[in-house]
């Protein structure tokens, strides 16, 4: 059951990789090319909520990790990095029509951990702690996301059936509340997903899902050694 982990975490986010191996709950971490933290395989790029920096980002760091690694690849990504990554497995599958680099790569994904994920920036100012509308108009105009930008719902509908995706989430998380998430997970099994599972944690708060408190960590490895057992080889 030997693979390679992808972690993407966008600039600014709390989120710590050294948590979630300290914890046991990602296994061989491998780093990008550019990452000051190689040990960890961290890859951080400097960018804002859903914008294309991080999409980018995002795909440079796989396609690198791909390069320099063999076998299986289990993508894991937090909050806005958990964004990114759903965005960037959409759109291999997209090019992967075309390409078969992007078909290849595809091919070693055996499976997508989404932690904290939310359907739409306007979606997360509504519903989290946030200032809603008058923040979602100061991040446009301080070109910390695009308004225009297709959302992580959208991105959502073109990704790859064949790939399982497991949705963490919390009861707790006033950052990224359920809701959020939940729309993701239901409109992937409208469209026909059967490889889609939910982690749900109860009291951890967000950027503290692997370390909050023991009942939900444990609960947490439990169901991420469940996953690689049944997807892995």
């Amino acid at each position: 059951m030997t693979h390679t982990t992808f972690y993407f975490q966008r600039g600014g986010d709390t989120h710590s990789a050294t948590s979630y191996v300290e914890q046991g709950l990602l296994q061989n971490l491998h780093a990008s090319a550019d990452d000051a933290s190689p040990r960890l395989g961290l890859a951080m790029p400097r960018a804002h909520l859903d914008s294309p920096a991080d999409k980018q980002a995002c795909l440079a760091a796989l396609v690198d990790v791909f390069k320099r690694t063999e076998g299986e690849i289990l993508a894991f990504g937090a909050c806005g990095g958990a964004n990114a990554l759903l965005c960037t497995i959409a759109k291999l599958a997209r090019d992967a029509k075309e390409s078969s680099f992007a078909k290849e790569i595809l091919s070693r994904v055996k499976l997508v951990v989404l932690e904290a994920p939310y359907d739409s920036v306007e979606s997360l100012l509504e519903v989290g702690h946030w200032f809603g509308s008058l923040q979602g108009a100061l991040l446009s105009l301080l070109g910390a996301y695009e308004a225009n930008e297709r959302s992580a719902l959208e991105f959502a509908r073109e990704l790859p059936k064949h790939i399982p995706v497991a949705f963490v989430v919390s009861l707790r998380d006033g950052r990224v509340p359920l809701v959020c998430s939940s729309r993701l997970v239901s409109e992937l099994r409208q469209l026909g997903h059967r490889q889609v599972s939910t982690i749900l944690l109860t009291r951890a708060p967000h950027s503290q899902y692997a370390t909050h408190n023991a009942r939900d960590t444990d609960a947490y490895r439990a169901a991420l050694d469940e996953l690689r057992a049944k997807y892995f080889t």
